[in-house]
């Protein structure tokens, strides 16, 4: 058996992801570096969650006012090469509503108003 050596480099051109939020087994709401660009999200410092029962919708406010109840912390996600995104803790109003994923999940965001929502019928 006769072995050849492969040096021919072939490029792959990189397609940007999109924007992307996902909601993990345990109860993290993760949004992507493109999102955090995208919407903004790093001008904020904590969060306020919504949910809408008949749309099955996650509405995530972004705010720096830490007063009130239900504000999150966002906090930023540990990666490797420093360039990531920011998570929140989503799992007592993902367990509240029986919403939370058995896998972690992927999903496509949509601004509605103030609000960045999350369709839990649509996944990315």
């Amino acid at each position: 058996m006769t072995w050849t050596k492969f040096e021919k480099r072939i490029g792959v051109a990189r397609v940007p992801a999109p924007p992307f939020v996902n909601i993990s087994n345990m109860g993290y709401i993760s949004f992507s570096v493109r999102c955090v660009k995208e919407y903004h999200i790093s001008e904020y410092k904590y969060a306020v969650l919504y949910y809408d029962t008949d749309g099955r919708k996650i509405g995530i406010e972004f705010t720096n006012d830490s007063s009130g109840l239900g504000v999150r912390r966002l906090r930023k996600r540990v990666s490797r090469n420093n360039n990531s995104g920011l998570q929140l803790s989503g799992l007592g109003m993902l367990n509240y509503y029986g919403v939370k994923p058995e896998v972690s999940t992927r999903y496509t965001p949509s601004k509605e108003g103030n609000l960045l929502v999350i369709s839990l019928e649509e996944d990315a």
